[in-house]
């Protein structure tokens, strides 16, 4: 495994921060070298598939190795070529330096409380029903007397490549200020932030897992790599834009290591990315203290980037957690310093977005009707902001043509808007937005908690309660950029909160990601007004850090401990290894075991792609099966349970079944232990038409005889 890692490791190197590098030198004008090599990986995740994708039409239906290195090759002398003609932009480090009011003790004393039933709720000691209430309104309550008792109005001033204005009121003895000014120290907290992110990911996979890894997509996805490699096109099995599958493919093609054996070492990496990027835009926003804070809640203590990780939802992360966080940094730095530069950076960031997930385009497109609707007219409106105004509009035109360009043949869209319209019969996407709408119920105020983590929503709430009071305070482009960064949690809290939105789990998860940075600028603040010469304060903060390292302590716990839900067991590979040596074409039939995931992993395994396998509970949910795909599980259901009669024998015959898979009695302690699905008597029975040609003791696989 450490030889494979070392592999897998150097080739998303290879294929993520190459690339990309001359290119976020060009767009971005940074000092910060964890902030170009952040936009060196979103810029390659966007570039490098689209030329393989431009390639694969041009040569050919997969994406091969050839296709794949070319596209490595091509992107990165695209940037040296560009970087010769044009440059390496400017570097500055632009933010907004908010000299703020500290909180006084009595603000902390609220705080201290909730702190206190937060640790308590963290602990088991009182639970989470009686206590969120209480914790909100003493977190209000801490904001109303903190805006109560300022005496002065803010003085916000803008930074600009590095240089921060002095504030004019001496400043009280505070212990947290000077380690927080200390540039190496920062230097050095942004690395150990970012190990203790890669040991949080890594630690439970080496200890317990590999050569398997928790999650369950990961299957679904491998079969969707396999596809494209071979045709170029992963619709067959689920409506996919291509980003993340051709990006997968092209790491597959060049390590030489399968999906399966690819995602275990590479996939716990991806925690990294929303840290990251939350890195970038607090320190956009606010400075490099904010920046790390932010970093902090993303890696270390928010729970929906982990929680993706072990289900193995990979495309969620890398487009709703990291591109998305990075398309709002572009527009900030836009309405900072408009140019052609940020025009073009803007556009492959957001339009990434719509090339990776279909639901992190819904929050791409609330976020920019956003904008559209609310920062365009002030900002062409008035005539000191006409030229920002025109910039922005030029970058949102030219981000809608290219989302529309990837979403084209993902989306069907000329069939889908004929469709909406009522000329034509409904179409996959149509389908797919009829079963998420009001299907899905929001989740209750303890699942929130623990989506997203008791930390992180309870800090980020302060974080946005102090952040509403100094926009008054600010310049109108700075105000806008806090606003939408207001927004970002406003939009997301409110479509959590209703089964409208389609989504309203996967709304709640990420919430998290600006509720990150909203909390590293309450956490700072308070780090900021702790004062030695009040023991109050002190104890305050106190209660406060400890309730934060009860956290880290309860996902530390987490992180090292085996998981429940290890999908893959002994007997299902050594079945899927079989399946793959024996794969001579045609399709195959698995039962369903709880779920579709045992029927995913020997697809994947096996090597092929058909057919679904999902179970009667859930064919009969609405929201759990795209229509197209429920004729082929009726199919599969129906040779399961009468696999001798007439029909059974015209579905193996239509749809060019070689084997059927059916799962036994799995061994106790697994996670897929439990009663047999499909009773084993009528295929023993039917020796004519079912030969069993594998078998241990959790799977048995039938050769089907048709020619008989």
């Amino acid at each position: 495994m450490a030889l494979d890692l070392i592999r897998a490791i150097l080739v998303a190197i290879l294929v993520l921060a190459v690339p990309g590098y001359l290119w976020a030198n060009i767009l971005v004008p940074s000092a910060d070298r964890a902030e170009r090599i952040t936009f060196s990986v979103a810029l390659s995740a966007v570039l490098v598939p689209t030329c393989g994708l431009l390639l694969a039409v041009l040569f050919g239906p997969g994406i091969s190795l050839p296709i794949s290195l070319t596209s490595v090759v091509l992107v990165t002398l695209g940037g040296l070529l560009a970087h010769y003609k044009l440059g390496q932009a400017e570097a500055t480090d632009t933010c907004i330096h908010l000299d703020q009011t500290p909180l006084s003790a009595l603000a902390l004393l609220p705080l201290a409380a909730a702190s206190v039933l937060m640790i308590g709720s963290m602990l088991g000691l009182l639970t989470v029903q009686s206590t969120w209430l209480v914790v909100a309104l003493l977190i209000i309550a801490s904001a109303v007397v903190h805006l109560a008792a300022q005496r002065q109005p803010l003085a916000p001033a803008l930074l600009a490549n590095g240089k921060h204005e002095k504030a004019a009121s001496a400043r009280p003895s505070r212990p947290f200020t000077s380690a927080i000014r200390s540039l190496s120290l920062r230097r050095l907290m942004l690395p150990l932030v970012l190990l203790l992110t890669l040991a949080r990911s890594y630690v439970g996979p080496i200890l317990h897992e590999w050569p398997y890894i928790r999650g369950q997509d990961q299957y679904a996805h491998s079969a969707m790599v396999n596809l494209v490699i071979s045709r170029g096109s992963a619709e067959d099995i689920l409506v996919y834009p291509p980003g993340f599958h051709v990006l997968s493919a092209m790491l597959v093609q060049i390590s030489g290591l399968e999906p399966l054996r690819f995602y275990p070492l590479v996939a716990p990496a991806l925690l990294l990315l929303p840290a990251l990027a939350c890195y970038v835009l607090a320190n956009r926003l606010f400075g490099p203290p904010y920046g790390l804070a932010a970093a902090f809640f993303a890696g270390l203590v928010l729970n929906s980037s982990y929680l993706f990780v072990l289900d193995g939802t990979y495309v969620d992360l890398v487009a709703a957690q990291f591109l998305l966080v990075l398309s709002v940094v572009s527009i900030i730095l836009l309405l900072f310093r408009p140019s052609i530069r940020h025009t073009v950076l803007v556009a492959l960031t957001g339009s990434g977005v719509v090339l990776y997930h279909s639901v992190a385009t819904i929050y791409l497109a609330l976020l920019l009707l956003f904008v559209s609707v609310v920062f365009l007219p002030y900002l062409l409106w008035g005539r000191n902001h006409r030229r920002t105004g025109l910039v922005l509009f030029g970058a949102l035109a030219l981000l809608s043509l290219l989302s529309l360009l990837f979403a084209w043949d993902t989306y069907h869209v000329p069939q889908t808007l004929a469709s909406l319209l009522g000329r034509t019969g409904t179409t996959d996407t149509a389908n797919h937005a009829a079963m998420a709408i009001g299907t899905q119920q929001p989740r209750s105020a303890e699942l929130v908690l623990a989506h997203i983590s008791t930390a992180v929503v309870w800090f980020g709430l302060l974080g946005v309660l102090l952040l509403a009071p100094v926009l008054r305070g600010l310049r109108s482009i700075n105000r806008l950029a806090v606003i939408l960064l207001i927004a970002w949690v406003l939009l997301f809290f409110a479509a959590s909160r209703t089964s409208l939105s389609g989504f309203p789990i996967r709304f709640t998860r990420d919430l998290g990601v600006p509720l990150s940075i909203t909390a590293g600028f309450a956490l700072v603040t308070i780090l900021r007004s702790l004062d030695r010469r009040k023991p109050l304060g002190i104890l305050a903060g106190a209660l406060i850090v400890f309730s934060l390292l009860v956290q880290l302590q309860r996902g530390a716990a987490r992180a090292v401990e085996p998981t429940v839900v290890l999908f893959m067991t002994p007997e299902i590979e050594e079945a899927g290894k079989w399946l793959r040596a024996h794969n001579e074409g045609g399709n195959i039939m698995v039962s369903p075991h709880r779920n579709q995931v045992p029927g995913n992993a020997m697809l994947a395994m096996g090597g092929y792609s058909e057919l679904p396998s999902y179970t009667d509970r859930q064919l009969r949910q609405r929201r759990q099966i795209p229509p197209r795909d429920h004729q082929a599980v009726q199919d599969t259901l129906s040779v399961l349970k009468h696999p001798g009669s007439r029909r059974a024998r015209e579905i193996l015959e239509r749809n060019d079944i070689r084997y059927v898979v059916v799962y036994k009695k799995l061994r106790e302690g697994s996670y897929w232990y439990g009663v047999n699905r499909v009773s084993l008597r009528p295929f023993v029975r039917r020796t004519d038409l079912y030969e069993p040609v594998f078998q241990n003791s959790g799977v048995i696989i039938f050769k089907v005889r048709l020619d008989e």
